[in-house]
C-alpha cells in the first residue's frame, strides 16, 4: 500500500498494514480487501482493506470507552498532536499530493491544494485549542446577586463520527477528524470506497 513517492525528494510515507485498518488502538484485519482505481484510465494501482459492520460497532464500542480519558487531555497535548500532524503532513506533501492524483484522478494543482488545505485545517485546530474556554457571567444585575458571579466552561461532547467524500478525500477527513482532536472528543472517520488510501494515510500520521 506505498504510493508512488511523486516528484518532490520529501520522505516516503510510512508503511501501511495492507489489510488492516485502525480500530481503537491497533491495525486490525480487515475481512477483505478491493481495489483502487485510477480513475485516469481505469487501472487498478492498489488494493485497500474494507471494513464491515464488526468492525463499525468495534469502533464505536472503542471510542465510547476512550471517551473519558480522550476528554481529559491536557490543551498543551492536544496541540503538540495537532501541530505535530500538520507538519508530518508538510514533510509528506509529495507523496501525498501522487497518491491524491492516482486515487481521484483531479489535476495536481488541485491535488497539491488539497494538500495545503489539510496542513492549514491541522494548523488551525492546534491553534484553536487555546481558545476553547468559557466566560465569566455577571449575577449581581440583581440584588441577590451582590458579591458573586457566575462562570461557564466548553465541555467535550462525546463520540463524532465523520464521513469524508470522494472529491477531497484527505481535506475532508481533516476536517472531521483534527476539529475533534481539538474538542477532546473521540473520532471515527469513514472514507468514501472509492478514495480509502488518502484517509489511511492521514490516520496513520
Amino acid at each position: 500500500m506505498r504510493p508512488p513517492a511523486g516528484r518532490d525528494d520529501a520522505p516516503p510515507l510510512p508503511p501501511v498494514p495492507p489489510a488492516r485498518l485502525p480500530v481503537g488502538d491497533n491495525w486490525v484485519p480487515a475481512p477483505r480487501t478491493g481495489p483502487v482505481i485510477f480513475p485516469y484510465d481505469g487501472a487498478e494501482f492498489a488494493m485497500a482493506p474494507v471494513g464491515d459492520t464488526d468492525l463499525a460497532r468495534r469502533a464505536v464500542e472503542h471510542a465510547v470507552a476512550v471517551r473519558p480519558r480522550v476528554a481529559k487531555l491536557t490543551s498543551r497535548v492536544r496541540r503538540q498532536v495537532l501541530g505535530g500532524v500538520a507538519a508530518d503532513l508538510e514533510d509528506v506533501a509529495g507523496p501525498m499530493e501522487e497518491l491524491l492524483v492516482r486515487e481521484t484522478g483531479k489535476p495536481r494543482t488541485d491535488c497539491r491544494t488539497e494538500v495545503r488545505r489539510a496542513v492549514a485545517t491541522w494548523q488551525a485546530a492546534a491553534d484553536a485549542v487555546a481558545h476553547i474556554h468559557g466566560e465569566t457571567v455577571p449575577l449581581d444585575l440583581l440584588p441577590t446577586g451582590d458579591g458573586m458571579f457566575g462562570f461557564w466552561t466548553r465541555r467535550p461532547v462525546g463520540v463524532v463520527v465523520g464521513i469524508a467524500g470522494f472529491n477531497y478525500p484527505m481535506m475532508l477527513a481533516s476536517h472531521k477528524i483534527a476539529p475533534a482532536l481539538a474538542a477532546g472528543c473521540p473520532v471515527i472517520v469513514k472514507p468514501a470506497p472509492a478514495t480509502p488510501l488518502a484517509t489511511l494515510w492521514l490516520v496513520h500520521l
